[in-house]
């Protein structure tokens, strides 16, 4: 493990960087559980200890965001929502990760907390995603452990998006063949994903240090 730095932690920020890019290439957008399993991996070649937190996950579009701020109960802001389609423009709007929504399938959602740092990576908020609903997110590195509430103000292009994450004890990540590093019943898939994520990285650093 050369890379290990205590005084420079590049390796997050390339982390953040370039495993999500790598991870679309064989999976799709809500592959939470699998990035989780690719990052811890990844984090632990280069010497960095990180652990699996279940959440569910909350976002509030400024608009959402300012109503909540006027006094408006999250009841207000859903039903407010629904006079608006998920194509329309602008109008408030909110988006969960990891509801329990019923489905014997689900697996909630995950991010990787690192106890060295008391913060944690969500790899896949790039789920929220709907651009029409100024709600653009990339891979983020946010500060604290989710085995507690947080909030947090996400900048965005008309002002900030609103999200909380909320631990999640049922952890419904561990029935997931993705976590034991089986991706629709292929072994290999997650293991090379992994792969190139420690191989781009190592690049990124050698590059950085010619």
């Amino acid at each position: 493990m050369p890379y290990k730095n205590p005084d420079d932690h590049i390796v997050l920020r390339l982390a953040l960087e370039h495993v999500r890019p790598i991870m679309l290439t064989r999976l799709n957008e809500f592959s939470c559980v699998a990035g989780a399993r690719i990052l811890i991996d990844t984090l632990s070649y280069f010497g960095y200890y990180s652990e699996p937190r279940a959440v569910t996950s909350f976002v509030l579009n400024n608009d959402a965001r300012l109503m909540a701020e006027g006094g408006a109960t999250l009841e207000d802001i859903y039903n407010e929502a629904l006079k608006y389609e998920v194509a329309d423009v602008g109008g408030p709007w909110t988006m969960g990760l990891g509801v329990d929504d019923g489905d014997p399938q689900g697996a909630g959602h995950v991010v990787v907390y690192l106890p060295e740092f008391n913060a944690f990576m969500d790899i896949t908020a790039d789920q929220i995603n709907r651009p029409q609903k100024h709600l653009v997110f990339k891979p983020m590195l946010l500060d604290g452990d989710p085995i507690d509430t947080h909030f947090y103000d996400i900048p965005q292009d008309d002002g900030y998006a609103l999200m909380f994450y909320n631990p999640d004890e049922k952890n419904l990540y561990k029935r997931s063949p993705n976590w034991r590093g089986i991706s629709a019943g292929n072994k290999s898939t997650i293991p090379n994903l992994t792969g190139q994520s420690i191989r781009a990285i190592k690049q990124a650093l050698d590059r950085q240090s010619a």
